[in-house]
């Protein structure tokens, strides 16, 4: 505007000084709104004087003039800024505002309504200079919208690289206490006398020691959104087995398909998992043979499945059904907190399963 002011009167057109000084007594507002955090305000000063002065400019010229092509950086940066869902009733408010103004600028030149005759060669270069203005401002608008775009999208990289190393770094601390923790637990364990004493602290560090382990594997493979919870239920198995491998004759079979669970499923699941192999190391009893432990793991797409089987001989439903027992309830609650469905049967053995959804998630590297 204020380019337009020192320049329009070399053209000897006294005519448009008063629309240029009424937009640049206006740009203060803008910037006092804009100062203030009101940005909405701010935009709609800006863009409904600049619909009158284009509407007062285009009537004035003539639409031969191309002042109407200003009308075009106006509204791609109606739309770059204000084409986000919390602002998009305002860029459907102003984009009608401006149509109104090319409207009104059409039936203004169909009815030659107050338009100011120019000397030809006043016109040619009147025009020349309006096309030369407007080539500058769009390119101009699109270099600060590049170089905006660029510095935002860099940003975000480094604020999404901070937070993946936090994370990482929280949960290998996690990790590493609860590592603390279960020395502690097996210390105490192996200073105890009493049998009931170390059975209740080795099932506590088997709980432990299967949350830790979620925080090593969401450490180990760099993810921070969700692990291969196959991988995860091979080694917290092996860690199971290795703990009561010296004391029973186990047969452990897996069949799994890949599954990526975040920490909020991984968790429970673990503690399932590790609850339900404790629990038929210390009390299945085959017939004949050896105990065999069969666990699978299905991937339905959208939802997952884990099934936990032994070949001893079963359980008491009426136990069952009553929750007598802290693994029992630990079990239901673990179940509860993912929305699972879940039913033990009694064929050959025990078996219990347990369906949930999975909850939509990335796997992504650090």
């Amino acid at each position: 505007m204020f380019l337009s002011f020192c320049t329009f009167p070399f053209f000897n057109l006294p005519e448009f000084q008063y629309d240029f000084l009424v937009m640049i007594l206006i740009a203060p507002f803008i910037y006092w709104a804009n100062h203030r955090g009101n940005y909405i305000l701010a935009m709609y000063i800006f863009y409904i004087s600049g619909a009158w002065l284009m509407f007062q400019l285009s009537v004035k010229m003539g639409i031969d003039s191309y002042i109407v092509l200003f009308y075009f950086p106006l509204i791609l940066s109606q739309i770059h800024l204000l084409g986000r869902r919390e602002t998009f009733k305002h860029l459907f408010i102003l984009l009608a505002v401006y149509i109104l103004s090319v409207v009104c600028v059409g039936l203004a030149y169909f009815y030659r309504y107050n338009e100011i005759h120019f000397l030809p060669e006043v016109y040619d270069k009147l025009r020349i200079f309006i096309m030369v203005l407007s080539m500058a401002t769009s390119i101009g608008f699109f270099g600060i919208v590049t170089h905006e775009s660029i510095n935002q999208e860099e940003l975000i990289k480094r604020m999404l690289k901070e937070k993946e190393v936090l994370l990482a770094e929280v949960y290998h601390r996690v990790k590493n206490n609860m590592s603390i923790v279960t020395s502690l637990l097996n210390l105490k364990k192996n200073t105890s006398d009493s049998l009931e004493v170390k059975e209740a602290l080795e099932s506590c560090r088997s709980r432990v020691y299967s949350m830790s382990l979620v925080h090593e594997k969401f450490f180990a493979q760099n993810s921070v959104t969700g692990i291969d919870f196959t991988h995860y239920a091979k080694d917290l198995i092996e860690a199971v087995t290795n703990s009561f491998g010296g004391n029973r004759d186990v047969a452990v079979e897996i069949e799994a398909d890949e599954i990526y669970l975040d920490i909020s499923q991984a968790i429970p699941c673990g503690l399932i998992l590790n609850e339900t192999l404790t629990n038929s190391f210390k009390h299945a009893e085959p017939l004949i043979g050896k105990l065999i432990l069969k666990i699978t793991l299905i991937n339905h797409g959208e939802a997952a499945e884990i099934i936990i089987s032994d070949n001893g001989q079963g359980f008491d439903a009426k136990q069952i059904n009553e929750s007598g027992s802290m693994g029992i309830d630990l079990i239901h609650s673990l179940c509860e907190q993912l929305d699972a469905q879940y039913q033990y049967k009694n064929e050959n053995g025990s078996t219990i399963s347990i369906r949930f959804d999975i909850k939509k998630t990335l796997k992504k590297s650090i």
